[in-house]
């Protein structure tokens, strides 16, 4: 069975703690508790696989399940795409399965593969985050607050309809470059995408970008988020250093 311990809520100030519940789920919870300028869905973690579905919360909702490994998302490596998520599940039996999953994940040949090659001889504490999965969502991406391939000051979002495979590089996304400094957003190439998304993922990664200290790398989805705000915006799915480039001369004075 699960302990109630290791149910922990993404609102519960203990699950700011990445020792204890991973990078992800810790980061989400510190940026939700700031209040609702963020857009994170709510969830729990489970930092131990699950023998039964007591502890659980089931209500008839779409559930997104994912990993949060200590160690995830940290400024040296980010473990992006290497464990599991399981997207539209429904039901405590469904959810108990699909925390298996994603704690199985941590074994597999991928994340294996990917240890190996950053120089890390244990596999991660596991926990999983089990979050409200964001409804009726028009488009979902990534965004960099600092240009991940060349360093420069601009910010490069990434989207595609849907809840799609832009993390994971199953899809090709249409891509937005926007410069930090000087930027007259009367002038932004939206590149057919809504320009009220393209607004808000900007003010997204600028706010995180000066309240994190650090250039940032988001995941983010443009729906309307149940039990909570009406209308679309744009939900904060996660936040995490970017680490594909050393970026040189970081400063928020943009």
């Amino acid at each position: 069975m699960v302990d109630k311990d290791s149910v922990i809520s993404l609102t519960d100030s203990a699950c700011e703690d990445p020792s204890r519940v991973g990078g992800k789920a810790a980061t989400l919870s510190r940026l939700k508790n700031r209040g609702h300028f963020y857009r994170v869905p709510w969830g729990y973690v489970i930092t131990e696989p699950v023998s039964s579905i007591l502890n659980l919360d089931g209500r008839k909702i779409p559930w997104a399940v994912r990993s949060s490994a200590v160690g995830e998302d940290g400024s040296s490596s980010s473990y992006a795409g290497m464990h599991d998520s399981i997207l539209n599940v429904q039901g405590k039996a469904n959810i108990k399965d699909a925390v298996n999953k994603v704690f199985d994940s941590v074994n597999s040949s991928r994340a294996t593969a990917y240890r190996k090659a950053m120089g890390i001889d244990k596999a991660p504490k596991m926990c999983v985050l089990v979050q409200e999965q964001v409804q009726n969502v028009m488009m979902s991406g990534t965004a960099f607050s600092t240009h991940p391939v060349t360093g420069e000051n601009k910010t490069v979002i990434e989207a595609e309809a849907g809840l799609g495979g832009v993390v994971d590089g199953r899809t090709i996304p249409t891509t937005v470059i926007v410069p930090n400094k000087n930027r007259d957003e009367s002038a932004i190439d939206c590149k057919g995408l809504p320009e009220l998304l393209v607004k808000q993922v900007l003010s997204l990664c600028d706010d995180l970008r000066a309240s994190e200290g650090h250039p940032v790398d988001v995941e983010w989805c443009y729906g309307i988020k149940p039990n909570a705000w009406s209308g679309h915006g744009v939900s904060l799915l996660q936040c995490r250093e970017i680490t594909t480039v050393p970026v040189t001369g970081f400063t928020n004075d943009w």
